[in-house]
């Protein structure tokens, strides 16, 4: 929570900007006609980039070079908090997707982020729902 107050302190002067384009970037279809995909990849990535600059987070990356360049590839990170994917925005090259639990859509600026990453919701209480959530990302 610390780390979050000091990530907000740093960045307080460009958050009305970047919470504002945010906005546009996850809600609108007009943006989607205009920037592809990668666009709003790299703007996704530059705020966390700024995020984690502000809470002094610093991302140690290894093993890129093993990740294939064709057909796709799944990554299942071990996450015991809900950073996980913000480390792996700051240092992958392209641009992904996430499942994520419905519970996070109730939170403001995370919502915004997966909806601009255009993540699925996954019910972990609805088998069907999880198992067409599987099947969608496979």
């Amino acid at each position: 929570m610390k780390r979050l107050v000091i990530m907000f302190l740093r960045n307080f002067y460009v958050l009305p900007y970047y919470f504002v384009k945010l906005m546009y970037v996850s809600v609108s279809k007009s943006y989607a006609k205009k920037y592809n995909e990668e666009e709003v990849f790299q703007f996704i990535r530059k705020i966390t980039k700024r995020a984690n600059r502000g809470g002094f987070v610093k991302v140690e990356y290894h093993g890129m070079e093993n990740l294939p360049d064709k057909n796709g590839y799944v990554m299942f990170p071990n996450h015991q908090g809900l950073y996980d994917v913000l480390t792996i925005l700051e240092v992958h090259p392209h641009p992904f997707t996430v499942v994520m639990k419905k519970e996070l859509m109730n939170i403001p600026l995370l919502k915004n982020i997966f909806l601009a990453l255009k993540a699925l919701e996954i019910d972990r209480e609805d088998i069907k729902q999880s198992m067409q959530v599987i099947m969608e990302m496979a």
